[in-house]
């Protein structure tokens, strides 16, 4: 028997723990992780807000083992079907109500690709795969600057419930042992139950440190590097006789503490942080020493947990945070600035409440009706409104239901958006004139033209629901060079193999998404181009401060060994916008970094060699993320940014005060924009396929602008 720090009573830990009941300081951490998400997804503030899920993770961990660990000493087992039961009533009907009215907007408000991607994105979602869905659509290249899925959230619900298919049956295992042994008891069930999670905790965490640096992306969404945070959860569960038994103060420095470790990450942790290690240790320490604080007895003095409030969002956390993200999608379609903010704080508020109220909180108190009992128990149970019939019918509805938005989405239709896609007309499109029968002088016009649209036109070539990785550069990508080795070298050559002139494409994706123009423009001039591209590797001498650095720095040392061997007559070279992913040396910001590494290239081509810089051009609209129902092309028009202009300025200086010959910058701002508006249309092409790469069948009608600023060098 041990003596309650707080009150001088006697009491006993595991009972004092067993009767403890719902804590408000677990409620008021839920608050603040769920406020910390909703925070980072809709201000972008503050940066480390992420790691609310890290703290629900370990939430998760502790309270589920806990009520798995009383189970078992109450009864002497544990019953998988109560088990998932309870998961299922916890989980799913509140989640496939999400699911579902997030699909049914997405084929109303979408165009059909984008609709059709959020209706996969819901499947995932619904066998709690969502995390791995993800994790492949982030590590494609080319899927970086994509529209956001309005169920991205659902990955962190996929990586709980893939640890709770796994986590009770280790634990049955366990306590199956421990009784085969007989020698037994509580103390020894938890003392091999924590042995158990301890060994999880490390094999994950390990796992952990070596994929975040290997695949940042996997590391992020994968179980295995996750595991160990609802470990850490678990294992404070096991160990709770323990900590009841601390002295008041102790627990209140425990608590505010966590509570400084985890406001701490709030701001410290940066996107670009290693994650989930080692920065995922915070935000998960923090958690600990904040659950550890308010095991038994609830620790005094942390009324930013325990007041009204911030009990209440608990409640309402699970809800708020299923609602928050595709509210924040939707409302962003037609909305900015603080109204975005208002509206979008508002509605999900107010969904997340409803739903709590007239749909989850009845669903989980639901239970079965007791046949026997006394006559009162039986009169009171008659007058109680049974909620458990509804559960599974209304789940399999729901089910029903999300298969039926599933059937409409894939049937093959017009696009959502037609009803407000104008007819194209290309005498109204002309916009102003300019008498100028330059290549320079009809671009302007045909980006005049593209400005003056009052309504998208429906013919635009590709459709809008064409606009897949293919689109931006078709050839290569069928001929899979957006990455080119020394085993598809020859695949990615292009033009008459006996060519008299020959040109070499140095880069990234940007520089592959350059080749319907550069082959419009060189080929029919007598040249072999050979590609030697890498995606997500930029030809410049920079080292990248992520996974891909040291594959990026031997595929350069290999391109430019292939250059040294070829001796081109031309070198193009061009590289995405990535100033933010590199390391900067010492004494040099960004920008300078970027400008210096472009001119350590163009020290090691060959001198007689002549070179073009090729600047990459503004970002701008995403047309499967701006058109929605309504909208006209200013919903999709966008400036050039003040980071693209210092990169541009940055190689424009690089080239200029490079002291070798042969080497020309070319600044193609205006190629896409007039005074710094850029269309998403023009001539009756989409620009843009995913906010970076142009689509291939309007880089191919730069060919003539490409030439004419080539003319020169090439002479």
């Amino acid at each position: 028997m041990k003596r309650d720090a707080a009150s001088g009573s006697t009491t006993n830990p595991l009972a004092a723990v067993a009767r403890q009941g719902p804590r408000r300081d677990i409620q008021g951490l839920r608050a603040l992780a769920v406020l910390a998400v909703v925070a980072d997804h809709l201000f972008g503030w503050p940066t480390g807000g992420f790691i609310g899920v890290d703290v629900f993770f370990v939430l998760s961990g502790f309270l589920i083992t806990g009520l798995l660990l009383r189970e078992y000493e109450n009864t002497g087992g544990i019953s998988f079907k109560k088990f998932y039961q309870r998961r299922i009533r916890r989980i799913l009907p509140a989640s496939l109500l999400v699911l579902v009215v997030t699909a049914a907007a997405a084929t109303f408000f979408f165009t059909t690709a984008r609709a059709t991607s959020t209706i996969r994105d819901a499947l995932f979602a619904v066998v709690f795969s969502a995390n791995w869905n993800f994790a492949a659509a982030g590590t494609d290249y080319l899927q970086g600057e994509g529209p956001s899925s309005p169920l991205q959230h659902f990955w962190s619900l996929a990586v709980g419930e893939q640890f709770y298919f796994v986590w009770p049956v280790i634990m049955a295992l366990v306590f199956v042992t421990v009784d085969r042994r007989r020698s037994g008891g509580r103390q020894q069930a938890r003392r091999a139950i924590g042995i158990a999670i301890s060994c999880i905790i490390v094999l994950s965490l390990v796992w952990a440190f070596y994929e975040t640096a290997a695949s940042s992306t996997w590391a992020y969404f994968s179980t295995f590097s996750r595991a160990w945070e609802l470990g850490v959860g678990a294992l404070l569960a096991v160990v709770t006789p323990i900590l009841s038994d601390m002295r008041a103060h102790v627990r209140t420095v425990l608590s505010w503490v966590g509570l400084i470790l985890i406001f701490g990450s709030l701001f410290a942790i940066q996107t670009s942080s290693p994650f989930p290690a080692p920065w995922a240790l915070l935000p998960v320490l923090g958690s600990a020493l904040v659950i550890s604080g308010g095991v038994g007895v609830e620790p005094r003095h942390v009324g930013i947990l325990t007041n009204r409030v911030s009990s209440y969002i608990g409640d309402i956390s699970f809800s708020l945070y299923l609602w928050h993200f595709p509210v924040i999608i939707f409302a962003d379609l037609y909305l900015d600035g603080l109204t975005l903010f208002i509206f979008a704080i508002c509605v999900m508020f107010l969904l997340a409440i409803t739903a709590y109220h007239l749909y989850e909180k009845p669903i989980h108190k639901s239970r079965p009706r007791k046949v026997a009992g006394s006559q009162a128990v039986r009169n009171r149970d008659a007058r109680r409104v049974d909620y458990s019939k509804f559960v599974y019918p209304f789940t399999a509805l729901l089910a029903v239901g999300t298969l039926a938005v599933v059937a409409i989405a894939v049937t093959p239709r017009d696009a959502p958006v037609s009803a407000f896609l104008g007819t194209f007309d290309a005498d109204a499109a002309e916009g102003p004139k300019i008498a100028d029968n330059t290549p320079a002088g009809i671009q302007s016009a045909a980006v005049l033209a593209g400005l003056s649209l009052s309504d998208l036109p429906d013919g635009i070539t590709p459709s809008l629901d064409a606009l897949d990785y293919s689109a931006w550069a078709p050839e290569v990508y069928q001929d899979k060079c957006l990455t080119v080795s020394q085993e598809n070298l020859s695949a990615c050559s292009y033009g008459e193999m006996d060519a008299d002139k020959s040109a070499v494409v140095l880069g990234d994706s940007m520089a592959a998404s350059w080749m319907p123009a550069i082959r419009a423009s060189l080929e029919p001039d007598g040249y072999r181009i050979q590609m030697l591209t890498m995606s997500g590797c930029p030809a410049f001498v920079v080292s990248l401060s992520n996974e891909n650095r040291a594959a990026c720095n031997s595929h350069r040392d290999w391109a430019l060994s292939e250059v040294d061997a070829m001796r081109p007559d031309l070198i193009i070279v061009s590289n995405l916008d990535t100033v933010g992913y590199m390391d900067e040396p010492a004494g040099l910001s960004g920008y300078d970094a970027w400008g210096s590494s472009a001119q350590d290239l163009l020290k090691q081509l060959p001198t007689e060699t002549k070179a073009i810089v090729l600047g990459v051009p503004p970002r701008g609209p995403k047309l499967n993320d701006c058109v929605v129902p309504g909208s006209t092309p200013s919903f999709c028009t966008e400036s050039p940014s003040r980071h693209w202009g210092a990169v541009a300025k940055a190689e424009e200086r690089a080239v200029s005060e490079f002291e070798g010959p042969n080497v020309r910058y070319i600044n193609t701002r205006d190629w896409v924009c007039f005074e710094n508006q850029c269309p998403p249309v023009i001539s009756n092409h989409p620009v843009r396929v995913d906010g970076i790469h142009m689509v291939g069948l309007f880089t191919a009608t730069l060919a003539p602008l490409l030439s004419a600023e080539m003319a020169e060098i090439r002479s």
